[in-house]
């Protein structure tokens, strides 16, 4: 899922999430009305996002919901937008601080790595046989 659909999905749910104070409900808050007003901003405050935000709002565990939001930012091309982005990551910095360092790619490795291809269209070619003699 892109880090804008991400965002849009987690803010409200992070209100829900026992442990987190009322200051910091109020700061992701605020954050996520300045990512859905820019949105609304770029796109317009009848557009197909801005509608799929708001149903989004009224049943945020909806899977069929977070797929149409997901369809709309793509279809729209929000993910390209700076301004919009750097909203996004905001949210996503103050709603899963872990998640904060957001890039195309997740890696966590625990334990030994022999080989490791990190990138789109990563070719390996494995050669199976005799090892090379001493």
């Amino acid at each position: 899922m892109d880090p804008i659909t991400t965002a849009i999905v987690a803010a409200p749910l992070a209100g829900v999430v026992s442990g987190v104070t009322d200051t910091a409900k109020t700061t992701i808050t605020d954050a996520y009305n300045k990512l859905k007003t820019l949105v609304a901003k770029k796109c317009g405050a009848k557009s197909d996002i801005v509608h799929a935000i708001v149903q989004l709002e009224a049943k945020p565990e909806s899977v069929n919901r977070k797929g149409m939001l997901h369809e709309e930012i793509a279809a729209a091309k929000v993910e390209q937008d700076d301004e919009i982005f750097a909203a996004a990551k905001q949210v996503l910095t103050l709603v899963q601080p872990q998640q904060a360092g957001l890039g195309k790619y997740n890696i966590q490795i625990t334990g030994n790595v022999q080989g490791q291809n990190i990138g789109d269209h990563q070719q390996v070619k494995q050669h199976f046989g005799e090892g090379p003699k001493a």
